[in-house]
């Protein structure tokens, strides 16, 4: 069986063909990233609801200047930066200490997370001599405690919740750790009015409970949480995850900027049926826009649903408890229902792998397939082998226009 093909795009009065997401109507949580989200998807034809739910709030400077005296006290040998807007806020928030900060950077080995903290910082002068391909905390910290010394002091340049889990490992590496978090992440204060575009995020949980939103796009973990934070302030929690999880009378598709927001949302049981090949804001907005039509017109229960907790996978016949490398391997196949998953990605996610070129690495994805096709055939889902490419996800069922790993409302013409 194929994976389902995209649909027919919309077409306009005199037949010329509309945008992709023409009528879709598409809601948005982002803060700082938002008006760049908003852009595409408009330009994609959606009618975007945006209300952001996370928002960074700077931390007092007396505190962040304690912060960064002690971080030159100490002269780490490794700064590890989690976050882009972090290291930005600290170096040009360091006043009359920049050029210390800076001197710091450049002494110390710095271990950046992801691609924009690559970046970050490249704009203040700094070489980062690590990063993680998988763009996760955890791994990061796995190559800085394989090449740091027990005992070496490390400064740890936090994001908005304070990377409990980035500095709590380590810690337990055996490094001295000190942080410099120079903003905290905060839910936008419940307003009557929102500057330009944006709602306040009380009334997207409330058009979300109403069945007024199609898709809901989220571009990090925090927004996850701040989306339920003001769900429950209002009551309507648990209201507001019977629509995104499908229990409610209609079904939300839910897209997520990468692996680490999906989990965020899988977390709480909320399944993922759009998630770009790379996190990225434009291929965030063309993944939307590009899945397949029977995977939008799902309104009841998905036939698969992933418990990240037991790693137990429920399936139109059955269900099945998987290892923690099949689950990590169908999670990400599931996020992307009908699309060909190209190798390198799936080594990326697994395993935290950059490069799919070794063929020692290709032989364990290959096995791993194997292992987990043949524990997913009895409850009728499939894993199918696209040759030289990768990997696709199908379900067994009679018609997949009729049923799919996650869905939402059937776009109009």
């Amino acid at each position: 069986m194929s994976g389902p093909a995209p649909g027919p795009r919309p077409v306009l009065p005199g037949g010329a063909p509309g945008p992709p997401l023409a009528g879709l109507r598409v809601g948005v949580t982002a803060g700082r990233r938002g008006p760049e989200l908003v852009e595409a998807l408009t330009r994609l034809g959606a009618r975007v609801l945006w209300a952001p739910t996370v928002e960074a709030v700077p931390e007092p400077a007396a505190v962040v200047e304690r912060q960064t005296a002690l971080a030159l006290a100490v002269d780490p040998v490794w700064v590890v930066v989690a976050t882009a807007e972090g290291l930005d806020r600290w170096v040009d928030g360091a006043g009359a200490a920049r050029a210390d900060v800076l001197g710091l950077l450049a002494r110390a080995k710095v271990a950046a997370r992801g691609a924009k903290a690559v970046a970050a910082c490249r704009r203040h002068g700094v070489v980062a001599v690590l990063t993680s391909p998988t763009e996760r905390g955890a791994d990061l910290v796995g190559l800085v405690a394989g090449l740091a010394e027990p005992g070496d002091p490390v400064v740890v340049v936090a994001d908005g919740d304070a990377s409990p889990e980035v500095v709590a490992e380590l810690r337990a590496a055996d490094l001295v750790v000190h942080t410099v978090a120079p903003y905290r992440w905060g839910v936008p204060a419940a307003t009557g009015t929102a500057p330009g575009r944006r709602l306040p995020a009380g009334e997207l949980v409330r058009a979300l409970c109403a069945g007024e939103v199609d898709a809901l796009v989220f571009t990090s973990p925090p927004a996850v949480d701040g989306l339920f934070a003001v769900a429950a302030a209002l009551g309507r929690e648990a209201a507001m995850g019977d629509a995104l999880s499908g229990a409610g009378t209609g079904r939300v598709l839910v897209a997520a900027i990468g692996p680490a927001t999906a989990e965020a949302l899988e977390e709480r049981r909320i399944g993922v049926s759009v998630c770009p090949l790379q996190p990225r804001i434009p291929a965030l907005a063309n993944a939307l826009a590009s899945a397949p039509i029977g995977f939008r017109s799902f309104g009841r229960l998905e036939p698969l649903v992933l418990d990240p907790r037991t790693r137990l996978v429920t399936g139109p016949g059955g269900a099945v408890e998987l290892s923690d490398l099949q689950f990590a391997l169908l999670a990400s196949l599931a996020r992307r229902p009908g699309m060909t998953c190209p190798t390198s990605v799936l080594l990326r996610e697994v395993w935290g792998e950059g490069g799919a070129t070794a063929p020692a690495a290709r032989r364990r994805l290959e096995v791993l397939a194997s292992r987990l096709r043949a524990r997913l055939v009895p409850i009728e889902v499939h894993l199918a082998t696209v040759p030289k490419r990768g990997y696709r996800l199908e379900l067994r069922c009679g018609s997949v226009n009729n049923s799919s790993l996650t869905g939402g409302r059937e776009r109009g013409p």
